[in-house]
């Protein structure tokens, strides 16, 4: 609305009082009081609007022009960026003017170009009062909001961490440096200067340890050094993961070991006893400096030739693995840890190990909904929200007919995962580098970019500088040549950085005290 338009809609209230001498005293009061009411408001609309509308795109923050709790202006631009989760709304013709975004109400009327109503979780689009400046509106990109933040034992809210998301995201200038940040790579050596030419060549997103530390007092030094090495070259904070499953699988030996899953099971456990206990290795991990366990296994070990799984899993019961392991995942989370669920969408029912060669799983999709996928669909849930899901190398025919490992395809890590299950948190990928399922048949870099396009948000290449450097090198040439679209990378940024606000950002990542019970 112009200020032409509102000197016309006054002169218009104007003639209409004065058409009106029978009224009483009362009555042109209460209507003068209402015309300098709706005069004022429409007056501070126009002041706070000006600025955006000559290309600022921040309202001016001062005790008298503030933004509404909620709101926000949508400049008509359609190259202006929006916050993550948005649906992408444009008017034609450019003229129009300032569109205003509510998640308060639904618009569910909004025409839309390909037929797609505004999904429910939308947030509202209102139209400006002025039909001629307001033509009609094309919803371009159906989207669901921003999700919310995983569970967990932190004060940042949802607010504090989209907006260190997009201002972290708008500090990523160059292709490599945003590549980096969907890498989590290992190394060799037992101290931080050994990490150096991997933190200093590529500005990885996370590190993995692998034989890197065996106690305790080794692993809090080492992850000292590797924070100060972070700094140094000005790296954005680093996830740094580790195996601690409890059992057979944990990389740190000289601290109490918890046991594995199917001991704890054969327990009979409460509910709170599995949130405890993920809240105990929180414990042990945040002394050490992890901020991220590669745990739990979510996988259902119904196969008693299973190789590889075995007691990492809680057992053979689809409901048993789903209600200990999303218990185990509130109380990791709970106390300040990324859980990684693993290995998606399920490793229990295999007769072949990964590492080795590449298993088939010749299940239906009805057993997978029956079986593998209920634990990883309630740990997605609330109250547990997991943060993170690692993928598996197996090739899932009913799936995917191309047989592809899991990790490399879309139809298992996008359509099954993302869609059908509504996974909106970060995708974490298997060993690349050190899994024959993969290396039998991939390249390094194939590999991963295969499994950035297949929906994978952050590659793990625990080895070797030359494949690690082959892997980076390959997404950034993707990237550059639109094999791998921008959107797709900015996507897994997204989810990256919302991990990192979550639980390692200083400024939103602040612990608070948690209970299980």
């Amino acid at each position: 609305m112009n200020k032409r338009m509102l000197s016309q809609r006054r002169q218009v209230k104007g003639s209409r009082r004065q058409a009106a001498p029978g009224a009483g005293v009362g009555a042109r009061a209460w209507v003068f009081t209402a015309a300098v009411v709706l005069a004022l408001g429409v007056g501070s609309l126009v002041g706070f609007l000006y600025p955006l509308v000559a290309g600022q795109r921040e309202a001016p923050q001062d005790e008298n022009r503030s933004v509404p709790a909620g709101w926000m202006i949508l400049p008509t631009n359609p190259q202006t960026p929006l916050p993550p989760g948005w649906p992408t709304f444009v008017a034609e013709p450019t003229k129009s003017p300032q569109l205003t975004l509510t998640p308060a109400t639904l618009v569910s009327e909004t025409p839309s170009a390909a037929g797609v109503p505004i999904p429910a979780t939308s947030p509202a689009l209102q139209q400006p009062e002025s039909a001629a400046d307001s033509p009609e509106l094309r919803l371009l990109t159906p989207t669901a909001r921003a999700p919310e933040p995983p569970s967990r034992g932190h004060t940042g809210n949802a607010a504090s961490i989209d907006q260190w998301v997009e201002r972290e995201l708008a500090a990523l200038r160059t292709d490599e440096e945003r590549i980096g940040q969907l890498l989590m790579l290992g190394w060799t050596g037992g101290t931080a200067e050994a990490a150096r030419p991997i933190l200093q060549e590529f500005r990885p997103g996370g590190v993995v340890f692998v034989d890197n530390a065996r106690t305790e007092a080794a692993a809090r030094r080492l992850n000292t050094d590797l924070r100060a090495l972070a700094e140094e070259y000005r790296l954005l904070p680093l996830l740094i993961a580790v195996d601690h499953e409890g059992g057979e699988v944990q990389r740190i030996r000289d601290i109490p070991n918890l046991g594995s899953n199917r001991e704890f099971a054969n327990q009979r456990p409460s509910l709170t006893q599995a949130c405890e206990r993920g809240l105990r290795h929180a414990q042990q991990l945040r002394s050490m400096g992890f901020n991220m366990n590669l745990a739990p296994v979510l996988d259902v070990n119904n196969n008693p030739a299973n190789p590889v799984i075995g007691s990492r899993s809680y057992g053979d019961d689809p409901e048993l693995v789903a209600s200990l392991g999303s218990a185990y995942v509130r109380g990791l989370q709970g106390g300040g840890v990324v859980a990684v669920g693993k290995h998606f969408p399920g490793h229990g029912n295999t007769a072949v190990d990964s590492h080795l060669q590449l298993p088939v799983l010749l299940h239906t999709v009805e057993e997978l909904e029956r079986i593998e996928l209920v634990p990883f669909r309630r740990a997605i849930e609330p109250p547990a929200k997991l943060a993170a899901i690692m993928s598996a190398h197996i090739a899932f025919p009913a799936v995917d007919p191309s047989r592809a490992p899991a990790t490399l395809s879309r139809p298992i890590m996008t359509e099954l995962l993302r869609q059908r299950l509504g996974f909106q948190g970060l995708v974490l990928s298997d060993d690349l580098a050190g899994m024959r399922a993969i290396t039998d048949n991939f390249s390094p870099g194939e590999a991963a970019v295969r499994a950035v396009e297949a929906g994978v948000d952050m590659v793990l290449i625990s080895g070797g500088g030359a494949s690690q450097r082959e892997s980076r090198d390959a997404l950034v040439a993707a990237l550059r040549t639109g094999r791998l679209g921008r959107d797709r990378v900015e996507e897994a940024l997204r989810h990256v950085l919302r991990v990192k606000a979550a639980f390692v950002a200083p400024t939103v990542a602040e612990p608070t005290s948690f209970a299980c019970s």
